[in-house]
């Protein structure tokens, strides 16, 4: 029984040891999440979307707008994959959320077209004046 105590408290201080100790600046999860997802947008952007604009300097806006530095953000980032088991269920937890969010704008794009779509009588008079 000795053995089996000793055996499980140095279990305890090795998987202690293991672990990624918190950084004095961590951010928030909810806050590293949306961020993480703006970062992710904004490695997808294409070319032209950027309208002259660096990724660098979207990233900057998006520090800028969390008022969080790019070492926190590293830190932080560092800090929450440290734990794989709970960095995979954050990064489901963000798909959903960026799912929700395209779904939003897709449902807000329809509704944008519907109220714009124009009326039998018009089309037929566009297209008698042609």
């Amino acid at each position: 029984m000795k053995y089996i105590t000793v055996f499980f408290i140095l279990i305890l201080i090795t998987s202690a040891a293991c672990d990624e100790p918190v950084p004095p600046d961590l951010i928030p999860e909810e806050t590293y999440k949306r961020m993480f997802i703006e970062f992710t947008i904004i490695n997808q952007y294409d070319q032209l979307l950027l309208q002259g604009r660096s990724r660098e300097e979207l990233r900057d806006m998006v520090y800028e707008q969390y008022g969080v530095t790019p070492e926190e953000f590293r830190n932080s980032h560092r800090y929450y994959e440290s734990n794989i088991d709970r960095q995979l269920k954050r990064i489901d937890e963000i798909n959903l959320m960026m799912r929700a969010e395209r779904d939003t704008l897709m449902e807000a794009e329809k509704q944008y077209h519907y109220e714009r779509r124009s009326s039998a009588e018009e089309l037929r008079q566009r297209i008698l004046n042609r």
